[in-house]
């Protein structure tokens, strides 16, 4: 089952793009083994790329192009945590620790450290340069996605964050998105 909004971001998806889209879905796996078939199955299968997009997430119909569009390794967007403080899930590395990148809206593109997987597009060369690394996703140490970053990171593949794409995260009960956290922030701000 797909929150609504969700489907209905799917739906709105530009599928006109130079590429060639299919969808593939794990069901009712720990997050961090369903992103190690879901990465095992697209490199059997010969594909490109691989575009992490989670269930919670609404996005803009251009979404997919956008990314594709910066010609990276590994690209993503702008979410929020889908509580208080709704910290950007995009991260920098200050003394070996992943902290948040906070105000980095609209930024443009931003190479970063880390990323949370929401929507994060990736070459495939990725996985099949660090087979040999593997579990690519582990959630012993960070999250999953984390954990894959800091992969990356050991490996000097650079990450980027598109910062003018903001995708909202389906919370209870509203969607964190931009103008959700910018009221938040003034809320904030007025408090002081």
């Amino acid at each position: 089952k797909v929150d609504n909004d969700f489907l209905q971001s799917c739906l709105s998806l530009d599928k006109t793009g130079p590429f060639q889209l299919e969808v593939f879905q794990s069901k009712r796996l720990v997050i961090h083994y369903a992103r190690e078939l879901l990465a095992e199955m697209v490199l059997d299968q010969g594909f490109d790329y691989i575009w992490w997009l989670d269930d919670d997430m609404v996005f803009p119909g251009d979404t997919l192009t956008r990314l594709m569009k910066h010609q990276k390794k590994m690209v993503c967007a702008i979410a929020y945590q889908r509580k208080e403080p709704y910290n950007a899930c995009i991260f920098e590395k200050k003394n070996g620790r992943y902290e948040h990148m906070n105000n980095a809206e609209h930024t443009g593109l931003r190479e970063i450290a880390g990323c949370g997987s929401a929507c994060t597009l990736m070459e495939t060369s990725i996985l099949k340069q660090t087979k040999g690394k593997r579990p690519w996703f582990d959630n012993k140490k960070f999250g999953e996605d984390l954990h894959f970053c800091n992969l990356m990171n050991e490996e000097k593949i650079p990450i980027y964050c598109d910062t003018d794409l903001i995708i909202g995260h389906i919370g209870d009960p509203v969607i964190v998105n931009e103008a959700l956290v910018a009221k938040y922030k003034q809320a904030k701000a007025e408090q002081m």
